[in-house]
């Protein structure tokens, strides 16, 4: 869907946010569908990178967000450009920060994990369609999306299960083909039992409670198979668009803080 960036933030509100390297566990692992309940996926590309931002850069990134706009319903893309308020499919808010300072930055960490067949795709169809394939077209990384958008899901908010579409650039130079969804906190684990207990013990609203549901399901068309993918603190899915139908799953308590954009990519000229 094509857009027209929003008034450009405050310098302060982003300057210095993710300029240094990826903390120094940051470690990353393809996805092998073959391996999993969904075995048809096999060949299609989807990583996850682990510990690509540390929490404090996580709790920065979201307040830089939440600086320049509030939570509102987001809305689904119905094609020509127009989108529609339809909760039964998406039930969620967000924020959307135009900022090109920071997808280069996040980009600059991704990309040393990206295989060089997803950095360059060549004769690739289950990512790009066939259309590239019969044109003979070689199309590379330029960039990320600079519309950055963030997602906010408290208890009972989900995302229906869908294929994520191309967003093709007004000039018509770009497109993507890639997902970059990044979370901002992580589902609790076992070893957090304690803090789920105090939590409830004490009453505390369960929007504020530690986080539990909210993963990354990739579905088998028929929906009868499933893989998670947990929210983790700083970890980062990246998969192409096509192909691969997924969902966010409910959120059961707490509240599940993302941010989505899309890997960008341009033809490449014979010489």
């Amino acid at each position: 869907m094509a857009h027209t960036p929003q008034a450009s933030q405050e310098p302060d509100k982003t300057t210095g946010l993710l300029s240094g390297a990826a903390p120094a566990d940051c470690r990353s692992e393809i996805i092998d569908f073959s391996r999993t309940q969904l075995p048809e996926y096999s060949g299609l590309f989807a990583l996850l990178i682990h510990n690509l931002l540390t929490p404090a850069e996580c709790n920065e990134l979201l307040n830089a967000a939440q600086s320049t706009s509030k939570w509102e319903q987001a809305l689904i893309n119905v094609g020509g450009g127009h989108q529609i308020l339809a909760t039964e499919a998406r039930n969620c808010d967000r924020i959307i920060l135009d900022d090109e300072v920071l997808a280069k930055r996040l980009l600059d960490r991704i990309l040393p994990h990206l295989p060089p067949e997803v950095v360059t795709l060549e004769n690739k169809a289950r990512i790009t369609g066939n259309g590239p394939l019969r044109r003979k077209d070689v199309l590379r990384i330029t960039r990320l999306n600079e519309r950055l958008r963030f997602l906010k899901y408290t208890r009972g908010m989900y995302f229906r299960e869908h294929c994520d579409g191309s967003y093709v650039t007004p000039d018509g130079k770009e497109i993507s083909f890639v997902t970059v969804h990044l979370y901002l906190n992580g589902e609790v684990s076992n070893t957090e039992g304690d803090a789920v207990e105090y939590a409830q013990r004490e009453g505390w609203p369960v929007d504020q409670r530690p986080l539990k549901g909210g993963s990354t399901r990739f579905h088998s068309m028929n929906l009868q198979r499933y893989l998670d993918v947990f929210p983790q603190t700083g970890s980062c899915l990246v998969f192409q668009h096509r192909g691969l139908l997924h969902s966010g799953d409910d959120v059961v308590q707490g509240t599940k803080y993302t941010m989505r954009t899309d890997v960008m990519y341009q033809k490449i000229e014979a010489e």
